[in-house]
């Protein structure tokens, strides 16, 4: 018969393993403090109501998975994330401050603002000092206005940042009529999800070479183009 940890209150200085366990459960209100969670897997975090949020602070997640998960109102304050994997999860709702991620990220969304729209007012999310150094990222997004200057990126080719969403549309528009008409089209299904992201109160541009198929001529070009003006913004 499967198993369900459910946590309440306040817990803080334990070691919560998945060992005998099918999944974990948090109450609302409830708030974690140096904490080690290993080996679970997690697909729902809800805290009911706008105030009584879920609360995870100074805690370590050792090869967690994160799929397909719902959340409530959650809180991340300086938690380590070492392996695992965190696969299509948007983060509607949940606030992320000096976090380290060591783990594998794919398909998730990071949001500055909370999309639900509560019904007395929309509520903001902090994603801030977090580092991304050592994350394998694969099909991520920030939205709703998450300022990437306030987080840590490792260097690498596999992506690119921009400051300004609008200057970056506007050297692509250039760059798309100098071009072939296949690349350009490449381009212009960019600029419009770039725009659409910009709606959403997104100021900078996150781009991942992922995103482009290099054996497809007109996409690898296309992703080339992006690349520099990305680095032409800054």
């Amino acid at each position: 018969m499967p198993r369900n940890l459910r946590l309440t209150g306040n817990i803080r200085d334990k070691v919560i393993d998945a060992q005998g366990y099918d999944s974990v459960t948090f109450a609302s209100g409830v708030k974690l403090t140096e904490c080690r969670f290993v080996n679970f897997t997690f697909k729902k975090l809800v805290g009911f109501g706008v105030f009584r949020r879920i609360e995870f602070v100074d805690c370590v997640f050792d090869n967690c998975r994160m799929e397909g998960l719902i959340t409530g109102r959650t809180l991340f304050d300086s938690c380590t994330f070492t392996g695992g994997t965190w696969r299509e999860w948007f983060a509607f709702e949940v606030s992320f401050v000096n976090c380290v991620f060591a783990t594998r990220l794919e398909k998730v969304i990071f949001h500055g603002r909370d999309t639900t729209k509560h019904f007395l007012w929309p509520l903001r999310n902090r994603v801030e000092g977090n580092d991304f150094t050592n994350a394998d990222m694969e099909d991520c997004a920030f939205r709703g206005g998450v300022d990437l200057s306030r987080q840590r990126f490792g260097t690498s080719d596999a992506f690119v940042t921009a400051h300004s969403i609008t200057l970056l549309c506007a050297l692509l528009e250039e760059r798309a009529q100098e071009t072939h008409p296949d690349v350009a089209r490449e381009l212009s299904i960019e600029i419009d999800m770039f725009r659409d992201e910009a709606t959403d109160g997104q100021e900078w541009a996150y781009v991942e070479k992922s995103s482009f198929n290099e054996h497809i001529p007109e996409q690898a070009q296309a992703w080339e183009l992006i690349r520099e003006a990305a680095r032409q913004v800054g």
